[in-house]
């Protein structure tokens, strides 16, 4: 046998034992529980209530079919995605199948899609069928367009004169803070919580020249 533990070692460390003192047992209590909670933490709200969407359709295509949900085979992954694509979009059912991944690892299972060969192929037969290979491009707005915008609401009988200048003034502002729609345009109906009013609007001066501010509620 070997030497002994040293002087103020303690035995059950010397040897590499794994067992805890009382007062690290205390600290490690509790740990499979703060584990769920950082791992629950790693899916948004937006993409879990997602997922939540895609299970549920996940878990009535394999009622239809009596096939277990858990754990599904690459046949059933493909299936699925096929059954799918009939009523919605591709990107629609690789979110659904990115779903039936995540109800996979939340029980503790393998990911089902990890070396399935059938499901990648399926998936681009899918996007192909569906004419969405091609990347769309989109052109620049160049200050020309922008002159040809407001020259037609200049003739545009139909417009009263505050309409054209809160146009001009939107496509101003979008040209020139390169702003997307919905981060100054209200969509359906006007909410002050989330759309542009007033108050996000400021003019200061720098350097003698009037400066506009405008303060993005979404982005």
């Amino acid at each position: 046998p070997g030497p002994g533990p040293g002087p103020g070692i303690p035995a059950t460390r010397a040897f590499g034992t794994t067992q805890p003192r009382h007062a690290d047992a205390a600290a490690v209590r509790g740990l499979s529980s703060e584990v769920a909670r950082y791992a629950s933490l790693a899916i948004a709200p937006s993409t879990r209530a997602a997922y939540s969407h895609g299970e549920r359709h996940f878990r009535d295509f394999c009622q239809l079919c009596r096939w277990d949900p858990l754990p599904a085979s690459v046949a059933v992954l493909a299936s699925f995605a096929t059954f799918m694509a009939r009523t919605v979009k591709p990107a629609t059912v690789a979110n659904y199948l990115a779903a039936v991944r995540n109800l996979h690892l939340e029980h503790g299972m393998e990911d089902p899609t990890v070396g399935a060969i059938l499901l990648p192929r399926v998936m681009k037969g899918i996007r192909r069928s569906a004419g969405v290979n091609p990347v769309r491009t989109r052109l620049p707005l160049t200050n020309h367009m922008i002159r040809r915008l407001v020259d037609g609401i200049a003739v545009d009988s139909s417009l009263l004169a505050a309409d054209r200048r809160m146009l001009w003034a939107a496509i101003l502002l979008a040209s020139h803070g390169f702003l997307r729609c919905r981060e100054f345009v209200a969509n359906d109906s006007f909410d002050p919580r989330a759309d542009a009013t007033h108050d996000n609007v400021s003019f200061t001066y720098s350097n003698g020249r009037p400066v506009l501010q405008f303060k993005m509620k979404r982005s």
